[in-house]
């Protein structure tokens, strides 16, 4: 790259001390096979000539690999976006509201958006604009005439409105007479039974009055005005009040035909290509605005990103292909890399769970692995029914559309909830025995066996937690070793509550020596977050008593709906149990991992991967 000078070559640059979450970012990664933590990720700086820069642009677009950060190298300006940005921005955003007026994004099948964007993607930008503003004239003038239909719409309504709640079609007088300048004309609604009094208090030159239910409608000439809550001010007509309303529908009819014709126009096919041109008219947005984000000088330009290490590799093609030179660089001091999750597609939807809350930061243990298992144990755990396991399934996929990726996450728990069904002894209800007429085990009844119940979630819960610390560990172990130790002397102290209950030497002895390693590494305050560790653990309670809500609902429903008749009703209230169980047992579940699990390693604030790439 002798054809270009960068002001900082061949200078010594300051490095900026590396966080230590980044320190394997500037190294090539080893293979992480399970992927516990966010996939290893590089920092690079990409210096290339001005004159490519667009080409660059275009096939980074396209390479879909790399995260485009604002270049920060003080010696450089910064750089303008390209050429056409402000007329595609422009041009975008009136195609945009377009778009939206005609909800094209729900009107158009898939198959149909992805031939526009084919056909959109081969033309050039210039002839796209061009497109567009046509389509942009067309839509405002049929726009405009629809809305100017629509108003006069409004107003032949407003008269009928006016003329038929006062029953003025009654009146065969030309109301014109009312803008009369030598006398004065009143138009009135009286009640019935006001009438004698109405007209005791005026003094008419001449009356013309109808009646229509219960009220008299009058019109009145006078020499003078008088007040009266009973005159009305009906909209201007001239002529004979029903010939005119005749008139007013018949020019109903035909602008309601107009506008019927106009949102017919809307709905043309025409229009679709308004959805090929924004969505390539948003990638060309992209691709001209992120240049803004380079540095440059006066030959050469150079922008800074993130790429996956395991995808770094690809920018070999770019150094093939154009006059580039690709560097890692360290990360700023508290520069966040951003988080990429590489789980198994099995675990996917526990990802969803996870980003619920906050995506993991880089470097951190990606939680979806232990979530995988514990939130469905828990939900199975409470909802603990065989039946009600099969038929959440059914509900489940009833529900697929509306649940997204929690859909398999309630597959999942539907298993545990069949196999805890038989560790129970439920099945809708009723032990096995009754089914079958046949005792083939003894099962964890729970409404006869709350206290092993309530000892089995409580260790259970123990060992949830367990977990957590010893992951918490895990995080700290490589950079703060002394809160790696501290995360271990919670894990014992739990160990050692429990083994008191068997053991009381044992467990003292672990005790002492789980306080004894708080002391000397989170100091004398420690002690005071032991209450918070018990009642993190008793709050597993709540697995016992969401079970046991489910179990007397079934139970009261099979002994009080029996026999034939009732069969449909039994079905019924199962069903809603069912529902009810999967709705509790999904949101206490999700509360023990999110409140109790993940605080106790679990820190997140992960930014997401954002490549620049098509969206296509």
């Amino acid at each position: 790259m002798s054809d270009m000078e960068p002001p900082y070559k061949g200078r010594k640059i300051k490095k900026a001390p590396m966080p230590v979450f980044a320190k394997h970012s500037i190294r090539k990664a080893k293979k992480n096979v399970i992927a516990l933590k966010p996939v290893e990720m590089a920092k690079i700086n990409i210096v290339g000539l001005k004159h490519e820069m667009e080409k660059i642009i275009e096939y980074m677009y396209g390479l879909g690999a790399i995260e485009i950060r604002e270049s920060a190298i003080p010696a450089l300006e910064s750089n303008l976006p390209l050429s056409m940005f402000s007329q595609i921005a422009e041009t975008l955003a009136r195609i945009e509201n377009i778009h939206n007026e005609l909800d094209l994004e729900n009107r158009i099948m898939e198959n149909r958006k992805r031939k526009l964007m084919e056909e959109y993607s081969k033309k050039e930008v210039k002839e796209i604009v061009l497109n567009a503003e046509k389509i942009i004239s067309d839509f405002k003038s049929l726009k405009e005439e629809k809305e100017k239909d629509e108003k006069e719409l409004e107003s032949i309504e407003n008269k009928i409105r006016g003329i038929r709640e006062n029953s003025l079609q009654l009146i065969n007088v030309d109301l014109s007479v009312l803008k009369s300048k030598t006398l004065i004309f009143k138009l009135a609604k009286v009640p019935e039974n006001e009438i004698k009094k109405f007209l005791a208090g005026i003094q008419p030159i001449e009356i013309l009055m109808h009646k229509a239910n219960g009220f008299y409608i009058c019109l009145i000439a006078l020499r003078s005005d008088f007040p009266s809550p009973f005159i009305i001010y009906p909209p201007q007509i001239d002529g004979k009040p029903k010939a005119v309303l005749e008139q007013l529908e018949k020019e109903k009819t035909i602008i309601e035909r107009s506008i019927r014709e106009h949102r017919k126009k809307m709905l043309d096919k025409k229009w679709q290509d308004v959805y090929g041109m924004r969505e390539v008219l948003a990638m060309e947005y992209e691709k001209a605005g992120i240049a803004s984000n380079f540095r440059s000088g006066k030959r050469f330009f150079v922008l800074t990103g993130w790429i996956p290490e395991k995808d770094f590799g690809l920018l070999k093609k770019i150094e093939r292909k154009f006059h580039v030179e690709i560097t890692r660089t360290e990360p700023l001091e508290n520069e966040i890399p951003p988080t990429v999750l590489d789980t198994p597609e099995r675990i996917r939807p526990f990802d969803d769970m996870v980003k619920f809350v906050s995506l993991p930061k880089y470097g951190e243990f990606n939680p979806s692995f232990l979530m995988a298992f514990f939130f469905p144990f828990l939900y199975g755990m409470m909802l603990g029914d065989a039946g009600y396991g099969i038929l959440s399934i059914g509900i489940a996929y009833a529900l697929r559309k509306q649940l997204g990726s929690f859909f398999n996450v309630l597959l999942i728990g539907a298993f545990f909830s069949i196999l805890f069904g038989f560790v129970y002894d439920e099945f809708f209800g009723f032990t096995h025995d009754k089914l079958i007429g046949l005792k083939l085990y003894s099962g964890l009844e729970r409404l006869h066996g709350t206290m092993e119940l309530f000892a089995l979630v409580l260790v259970v819960g123990a060992i949830h937690l367990i977990f957590g610390f010893v992951v918490g560990a895990y995080n700290e172990w490589e950079h703060h070793r002394k809160h790696a130790y501290a995360k271990l002397a919670w894990a014992l102290l739990i160990i050692g509550i429990f083994a008191y209950t068997q053991n009381t030497t044992v467990g003292g002895v672990l005790m002492a020596l789980s306080l004894l390693a708080l002391v000397l590494t989170e100091g004398l305050l420690a002690l005071i977050e032991i209450p918070s560790v018990v009642g993190n653990i008793l709050s597993y309670a709540r697995v016992m008593a969401v079970g046991l809500s489910s179990v007397v609902v079934a139970l009261i429903a099979n002994e009080m709906l029996t026999g034939i008749v009732m069969l449909p009703f039994l079905i019924i209230v199962h069903a809603l149990n069912t529902l009810m169980g999967m709705f509790e047992s999904s949101i206490q579940g999700a509360r023990l991992n999110y409140v109790e699990f993940f605080s106790k390693f679990y820190s997140g604030g992960g930014k997401e991967f954002k490549p620049f790439k098509s969206r296509w």
